[in-house]
């Protein structure tokens, strides 16, 4: 049987494929392409006789404004930023596995606490011989209760503030 030359083989199907082999894509075949060219040229020769800028497309009816809905209303007035909250203050003390600002600076935090009315003061920072004998979580633990300590009296913005301030050198790591 003689094969024809303008149609492709499919004999590649049925030869294995192995791990790696590239993906074949199987060739397109256009059935008629005298139709095809035509369709083209057809659906390419219409034209729309050049209509005015503001006159509708043949078929199409003109535009007309809308009665059904309303102007549009003033956008709502921009929201206030939103409120530090003490995960938002512990997420800035925990980054970089951070568990706490080193004694010195941890003392200048503890300074800006203020005294709540009864005369107490906030949680203290762990320090001297006590830094050496207490691990990394009671230690974080401690700095959350100084925040929290802020947050109940007004003060979470200021700590914030001043943890930010701190250059990395000056925080207390997990693997220290």
């Amino acid at each position: 049987m003689a094969h024809d030359p303008d149609k492709p083989t499919t004999e590649f199907l049925s030869l294995p494929r192995f791990s790696g082999d590239r993906a074949t894509v199987p060739t397109p075949i256009e059935l008629d392409s005298a139709t095809a060219w035509a369709e083209f040229q057809r659906l390419s020769g219409q034209s729309v006789d050049d209509p005015a800028p503001d006159s509708p497309a043949p078929g199409f009816a003109p535009t007309v404004p809308d009665t059904l809905s309303s102007p549009t209303a003033a956008a709502p007035p921009a929201a206030a930023p939103p409120r530090l909250t003490v995960q938002d203050v512990m997420v800035e003390a925990r980054r970089f596995n951070r568990v706490c600002p080193k004694p010195a600076d941890w003392q200048r935090l503890h300074q800006l606490l203020p005294v709540d009315r009864s005369g107490r003061p906030a949680p203290a920072p762990v320090s001297g011989g006590a830094w050496q004998a207490t691990g990394a979580m009671p230690k974080r633990m401690r700095l959350r209760d100084q925040v929290e300590w802020a947050e109940a009296h007004g003060e979470l913005n200021a700590v914030m503030d001043f943890l930010k301030s701190l250059s990395e050198a000056q925080w207390h790591h997990m693997d220290e």
